[in-house]
């Protein structure tokens, strides 16, 4: 993975959530590479970094009012079903 060219992608100019997305981007680097061994830690430790990510997003919108506050929340919500899924999924298949 080219990590400049998708950190790109995500820069608001809001350095705290930039910095949370830079991470995010390592993060999903850093399991790409992961051996099978290391694969559960680097999962739980990217699982962990979004969690704390959206809920700093969440409080971020509710303070300045977000106008689509509803709809982005529905989305962290999404995307955490999702990775809690694929966790279950990956936990049982070993």
């Amino acid at each position: 993975m080219n990590t400049d060219k998708k950190s790109k992608l995500i820069v608001l100019g809001y350095e705290a959530i930039d910095n949370d997305h830079e991470e995010f981007i390592k993060l999903i680097a850093q399991l790409e590479v992961s051996t099978n061994n290391e694969y559960p830690a680097s999962f739980q430790q990217l699982f962990v970094h979004t969690v704390q990510h959206f809920e700093h997003e969440n409080q971020l919108m509710d303070e300045y009012s977000f106008p689509a506050t509803a709809e982005h929340k529905g989305e962290h919500m999404r995307v955490l079903s999702e990775f809690k899924e694929f966790k279950k999924r990956t936990y049982f298949a070993r």
